[in-house]
């Protein structure tokens, strides 16, 4: 062991090892072979390594590369469920394929916050930026303070920046054909899009091509006219579990009475009473899909626009045909 010191360094290992400090850094960086340096030497410098438990400096060696292998995700604070975990783990098994790591960041709708956990992720020396904004986020500002290092949308579009996506129309579609195919004239929607740009806004023109259909900003104002509506598409499978517990307290049953379709298809639709059907969003692959394209970004200076494909998974929360409400 080397005495005196509170950290090993690449100096010691180098003495210890009776080579040069750079002949220790091409073997720890993985360039040994490209320098002829022997298969004797590599070895007797990582055992060394080993004994003498050598951590590297990362900072010094992100200078020395250009680069820290890290990678900056920023994210809205109100992720707490199974949709954005298994997101971030498909995200993080793809880089971490390649050797590096992500360093998460959250804001909130406080003014200021989304500028702030970029300025730190910025701090650390991130190497790129994954993003999910929100619909007030500054994209100019947050484009002109990660100072040209790539910078990819996660789950939204915005023309002019890289991005990887659900198409959310097609989920829409997907909802309505289904409550179509099921004969229904009359459907809901509850929640409210980004000037009806995507889920909601396709699930309306959709369904209004084929009977009546209305939007509710939320589970409270449509229980005012559940009778009204034999179907109901909501935006979200928590907006579907507010409905489920609702409907449950007005006696309204599901799906004899009202039939109901969420979207995402989070882990616990399965457990619902009943089961939920509900627009699956492919969301470990849409994370593994985000981390291939933000490589490719890093490595060859890629540009993408990913928009991945949704699909219904269909359970018992709607009826065979429109019910007739009997209360």
């Amino acid at each position: 062991m080397v005495s005196g010191k509170s950290r090993v360094t690449l100096r010691d290992v180098a003495a210890a090892a009776k080579v040069s400090p750079t002949t220790v850094s091409m073997v720890l960086n993985g360039k040994a072979r490209d320098n002829h340096i022997s298969e004797i030497t590599c070895k007797r410098i990582m055992k060394i390594v080993r004994e003498l438990d050598y951590v590297p400096n990362l900072h010094a060696r992100a200078i020395s590369r250009g680069r820290t292998d890290l990678i900056g995700v920023v994210m809205r604070d109100d992720i707490g469920h199974s949709f954005w975990a298994e997101i971030l783990s498909g995200f993080g098994q793809v880089i971490a394929r390649t050797g590096r790591h992500f360093i998460l960041s959250f804001f909130n709708r406080e003014s200021g916050s989304e500028r702030k956990a970029f300025a730190f992720l910025k701090q650390k020396g991130v190497d790129a930026y994954l993003w999910t904004p929100s619909d007030d986020s500054d994209f100019e500002s947050i484009r002109t303070l990660v100072n040209g290092k790539p910078l990819l949308l996660l789950a939204g579009n915005r023309e002019g920046f890289d991005s990887v996506s659900v198409d959310e129309q097609a989920g829409g579609v997907l909802a309505a054909d289904h409550f179509v195919k099921k004969g229904f004239k009359k459907a809901a929607a509850i929640g409210l899009d980004s000037l009806m740009q995507t889920r909601i806004g396709a699930f309306y023109r959709e369904f209004s091509k084929h009977g009546e259909c209305r939007i509710f900003p939320s589970v409270p104002e449509f229980m005012k006219s559940v009778r009204e509506y034999p179907a109901v598409f909501c935006f979200s499978d928590n907006i579907a579990l507010q409905l489920y517990q609702s409907c449950r307290q007005a006696g309204i049953r599901i799906p004899e009475d009202l039939s109901v379709i969420g979207y995402d298809n989070q882990t616990f639709t399965s457990l619902m009473t009943p089961p939920l059907t509900t627009v699956n969003q492919p969301k470990y692959s849409f994370g593994e899909t985000a981390g291939e394209v933000l490589i490719g970004m890093l490595d060859n200076n890629k540009p993408a626009c990913e928009l991945l494909l949704p699909d219904l998974v269909i359970r018992e929360s709607c009826f065979l045909m429109e019910p007739t409400l009997t209360y």
